[in-house]
């Protein structure tokens, strides 16, 4: 494999050398919880690795730690700006659970089988790390709780609620889809 790939994260074509490791650093857009401004320098949280659809690479995240001595505030990477899902050891890139969305239900597709498919294709691209079926599974919950769909209300869509503009209940997953789940599909 030739050592520069592209590969696209949020949307922004980035050319990376696929032996380097990719660094994270998470948006500093807000104030810790006591008030003062995070470090302006990054401190190295870990190394982890993340999962695409076709690749798997390397990359240290990095966290802010309060400026105030007495804060123990820190703004940890959580990978949403780059639409990555930050599972602590781990990274998955919202294009597989998104892939794996539309699979289910367009086709009922089951995720035992299309984490098979995903591991083939990982496989086929000549990459030896896959990621294990329960971590995926994991993944895919942690997805599932980022977008607007609360499950304890039997998948009711926060806008729409007893009266849904199509038939079936509309869902808005983000990024301007929105997918119809007619309730007896639901398991």
């Amino acid at each position: 494999m030739h050592p520069l790939l592209i590969l696209i994260i949020g949307n922004v074509l980035k050319t990376l050398d696929s032996r380097a490791v990719t660094q994270l650093f998470p948006v500093r857009n807000r104030a810790c919880e006591c008030g003062a401004s995070f470090a302006k320098q990054p401190v190295a949280s870990g190394q982890v690795r993340l999962y695409s659809q076709s690749e798997t690479r390397s990359c240290q995240t990095h966290h802010y730690a309060c400026s105030n001595p007495a804060g123990l505030g820190r703004l940890e990477f959580d990978g949403f700006e780059k639409f990555l899902i930050n599972m602590g050891t781990y990274l998955v890139h919202h294009d597989i659970t998104r892939d794996y969305m539309f699979h289910f239900l367009y086709s009922g597709t089951s995720m035992y089988n299309f984490h098979n498919s995903w591991m083939e294709i990982l496989t086929d691209c000549g990459t030896t790390d896959t990621l294990p079926y329960k971590k995926f599974r994991w993944a895919w919950h942690a997805y599932l709780n980022l977008l607007d769909i609360p499950a304890a209300e039997g998948f009711y869509c926060a806008q729409c609620r007893d009266n849904p503009r199509f038939v079936g209940n509309c869902i808005h997953i983000g990024g301007s889809t929105t997918a119809l789940i007619a309730r007896n599909m639901l398991v």
